[in-house]
């Protein structure tokens, strides 16, 4: 099972990387400046955003480490770490990147200047008071938050729900695998990853949900 699944992880690879060359756009990322953050970050946050803001001086210099989004992923996740802290932020960034796929293209409306529009964090269920009541006040939505991808996919974003969905499974069987081999490093970092993804697509569906429920008693 676990050579399959190794196997497997290659050609998702491949995949990957192949969607990622056959792009026509040229993705230009973008440096975020030390004056826009705030100064009362926890060292935590402000060693992740020192990380990252690294990462920035390599990866927008070479075409093929360069976001599709604008804002792109990096910026956005110095955003949200400065804005939420470590935690949220946390969260919020695994799920942009998750959002970042190579089928992204095809649940993302391009602006003037060819980059993708990421509007999931502001996208919420259009809903009836008829459906609050039957849906949302039973707590229906709430439970089915635990299925990865499922909200993704009910909110139109198919790519998201793929992904999201795939990788979970996958990181699942794989780091369940290395720990009968007994490979418990490698088996408890695939896990991690795997409850990381799982934790930050429960957060995305249960904020939609709320922001949803919000909107009704407006």
């Amino acid at each position: 099972m676990g050579v399959n699944l190794k196997y497997l992880f290659y050609v998702v690879f491949s995949v990957l990387v192949i969607c990622k060359l056959s792009s026509s756009q040229v993705y230009v990322d973008s440096l975020v400046s030390t004056d826009s953050l705030e100064k009362h970050n926890s060292l935590s946050t402000s060693s992740a955003i020192f990380v990252i803001k690294g990462w920035q001086r390599i990866s927008h210099r070479i075409p093929f480490l360069n976001c599709q989004f604008e804002n792109c992923c990096s910026k956005y996740s110095i955003n949200v770490l400065n804005d939420n802290g470590l935690i949220i932020g946390t969260l919020k960034t695994t799920n942009r990147l998750i959002r970042c796929n190579p089928l992204a293209r095809f649940c993302y409306l391009p602006n003037e200047n060819g980059y993708l529009i990421d509007d999931s964090d502001n996208i919420q269920y259009s809903i009836t008071e008829s459906q609050r009541k039957l849906a949302l006040r039973t707590s229906l939505m709430f439970s089915l938050s635990i299925v990865p991808g499922l909200h993704k996919l009910l909110l139109g974003k198919w790519s998201d729900a793929i992904f999201t969905s795939g990788i979970i499974a996958l990181g699942y069987y794989t780091g369940r695998n290395r720990l009968k081999e007994n490979s418990t490093l490698h088996g408890s970092i695939n896990l991690s990853i795997t409850a990381l993804i799982y934790l930050s697509d429960i957060y995305w569906s249960i904020n939609k949900i709320t922001i949803s429920r919000r909107s009704t008693h407006k």
